[in-house]
């Protein structure tokens, strides 16, 4: 008999289960934060701006790297020179 993806339940071969108890930053921050009663927020408002600060560099040299990968040199070097 032919296959048709499924294993007989209803569901798709090969399925998992997606993890849903991953801490991230801010989850961390604000469980944190609302232990601490006498906690003003301004360390969670710093670590919020690292955060986006790295998020923002690490955005910026993956494209960079793109633009490195894909354009040559002298289109790169006109772009750089035409906006300095």
């Amino acid at each position: 008999m032919a296959s048709n993806g499924s294993n007989g339940e209803g569901g798709a071969v090969g399925t998992e289960k997606i993890n849903t108890d991953i801490v991230t930053l801010t989850r961390f921050l604000t469980e944190e934060q609302t232990k601490h009663k006498e906690a003003t927020g301004d360390f969670t408002l710093l670590c919020h701006a690292l955060q986006f600060a790295f998020k923002s560099i690490a955005y910026y040299i993956r494209r960079a790297t793109l633009i490195n990968v894909c354009a040559p040199p002298t289109i790169l070097y006109t772009k750089l020179t035409a906006i300095s």
